[in-house]
């Protein structure tokens, strides 16, 4: 199933890039997520942001205005959460990974000068929980793969905004950028275990009007 969507989602991103190709920008994007879970039922003590990275393809619509522009993203997402306690055998380190493929959807709004712009940015997200895993260290490392079930809500939806900058380098722009997304699905349907994720991150875009 999860590999259909993921061609799905190829599929339509390619369609987008397709149709608004002369006023689009496109790239790529890499950086780092800080994790951790939110909600009701989240242990909250001992609770650490976990680390991962988040990378894919970009597109960006300047159709609409020099100030104003939608954007389009697909991307891999590690995200989780990390608890560390500590007996009298040691430091417990116990690592949640939960691996994402996403799909921000975003309105950006941008002011300044053509060499250097600020924007700020914001929208709906889509996310498919593909695979998952727990990491604990005592010593030791034990990595385990997890299974399935019933309880698990692998769709989530949220929102995130941000901002950043917009630096015209070379024959494209760098653009480097801080941004937050918030999960309003349980990822556990019995459970309010919900993802909370900073992500900072840098993209370079090519193409479009700048």
């Amino acid at each position: 199933m999860f590999n259909k969507i993921i061609i799905a989602a190829l599929i339509l991103f390619s369609v987008i890039s397709n149709q608004l190709s002369a006023q689009m920008m496109y790239g790529g994007k890499f950086g780092l997520n800080f994790n951790r879970f939110y909600g009701n039922d989240v242990i909250k003590d001992n609770q650490k942001s976990s680390i991962g990275p988040v990378f894919g393809g970009v597109l960006r619509t300047n159709n609409y205005s020099k100030l104003f522009a939608m954007q389009f993203e697909l991307l891999y997402s590690l995200q989780g959460s990390k608890y560390k306690t500590t007996s009298p055998f040691g430091s417990i380190n116990q690592i949640f990974r939960l691996h994402y493929l996403r799909i921000p959807v975003l309105a950006s709004f941008s002011f300044g000068d053509r060499k250097v712009k600020a924007f700020f940015n914001a929208g709906p997200y889509v996310g498919f929980w593909m695979a998952s895993k727990s990491i604990t260290k005592n010593g030791a490392k034990v990595k385990v793969t997890y299974e399935f079930n019933d309880d698990d809500r692998r769709i989530d939806f949220g929102a995130e905004g941000g901002f950043g900058l917009s630096i015209e380098t070379g024959p494209g722009i760098l653009v480097p950028e801080l941004r937050a997304g918030f999960g309003f699905l349980s990822i556990d349907k019995d459970r309010a275990i919900r993802n909370l994720v900073l992500s900072l991150a840098i993209s370079y875009l090519f193409g479009g009007d700048r």
